[in-house]
């Protein structure tokens, strides 16, 4: 349940909608990069030392984006 909160409030933090215009969700991109996030086509990824794997999909449509967020825990 933490790591819930945790992802919620990173993604509250950095201004991250479902439907966003196309100059903003350019601006997130590029504040994820600068923050580790590494590109994978319409994709950043992010892996940390737990072995979770998190992802952020982009989907452009004229001005308009739709943004996904996924996450994988490994169980060790």
């Amino acid at each position: 349940m933490k790591t819930n909160n945790n992802t919620a409030n990173y993604i509250a933090s950095k201004g991250i909608a479902k439907h966003m215009t196309r100059d903003a969700a350019v601006s997130i991109w590029k504040d994820l990069k600068r923050d580790g996030w590494e590109k994978d086509d319409i994709m950043l990824t992010k892996h940390d030392e737990e072995g979770t794997q998190r992802f952020f999909t982009f989907e452009t449509k004229g001005n308009h984006v739709s943004v996904s967020y996924m996450q994988l825990e490994v169980a060790l």
